[in-house]
């Protein structure tokens, strides 16, 4: 990825107190005050494989031929910016994005220069610096997602919930990414860099939807086919939070919708 620039606030200080979000406390840029700016809306879909991501329900059948059903999603993505030949846009916060909360399914990326930028990053997790205890505001959300510390400490990733059928029995399985490390290894980090084709146009004074989807079969399925009756709860299993992160990274885990 391009190098980016420095942080700057992106968000009011109420949707911060809203959702208990870091974010930068620079509100610095290397651009002129009179730079003229847009913004960029970001809308968070999930589907599995193409159908709109319905919660409760068992109708999912994932790459290893489990049915399941989704109950519970809640992920981390960080460091959103937009990158392209004339400039590149950064700005250093971390989302927490609830699929049972639909008010947290949106980001507003304000103050974005004007120009076209191809590329929309962002790193899914929270890197070094996010990711230790009592990095992010003390709220409910935040402490939801907090990660053992005997496993490395700081936040989950994600937390993905539901169940599945497996020979006349209903089980639950829990895919719980974050960082791993035991009483054999230091802590390990498993989050990733996305990098999207988005060709945005930013223009002064308007703000530009735009669509990431999340396909959650993606999860168990490239390159590695997981089952879920193998996997179940993979908090303190470090060669199931290696598969895992190598599928969000590999395979087509997020695009842009149309």
């Amino acid at each position: 990825m391009l190098s980016r620039l420095p942080r700057i606030e992106l968000l009011t200080a109420a949707f911060l107190a809203s959702f208990g979000f870091a974010c930068s406390s620079d509100d610095n840029t290397t651009n002129p005050p009179d730079v003229p700016t847009g913004d960029l809306r970001i809308h968070f879909v999930h589907v599995v494989d193409g159908d709109t991501l319905k919660l409760d329900e068992m109708k999912y059948v994932n790459a290893a031929g489990d049915t399941f059903m989704v109950q519970e999603l809640r992920y981390y993505l960080s460091d959103f910016g937009l990158e392209g030949p004339d400039g590149n846009y950064n700005a250093g916060n971390a989302h927490l994005i609830d699929i049972r909360r639909p008010e947290s399914h949106e980001l507003l990326l304000t103050g974005i220069p004007e120009g076209h930028y191809p590329n929309l990053v962002f790193t899914f997790g929270l890197d070094e610096d996010k990711n230790h205890t009592n990095a992010l505001p003390n709220t409910e959300e935040n402490r939801a997602m907090e990660w053992p510390i005997a496993w490395g400490g700081g936040y989950h990733y994600m937390q993905l919930e539901g169940r599945f059928r497996h020979e006349n029995q209903t089980l639950a399985f829990l895919t719980h990414t974050g960082r791993y490390a035991d009483a054999t290894r230091p802590a390990e980090h498993h989050f990733f860099d996305v990098e999207l084709l988005v060709h945005a146009n930013i223009v002064a004074d308007q703000t530009l939807p735009v669509d990431v989807v999340m396909n959650i079969a993606e999860w168990y399925k490239t390159p590695n086919t997981i089952s879920l009756t193998e996997h179940n709860d993979i908090m303190d299993d470090y060669e199931k939070q290696v598969a895992i992160e190598q599928n969000g990274k590999e395979g087509a885990l997020f695009q842009v919708g149309s």
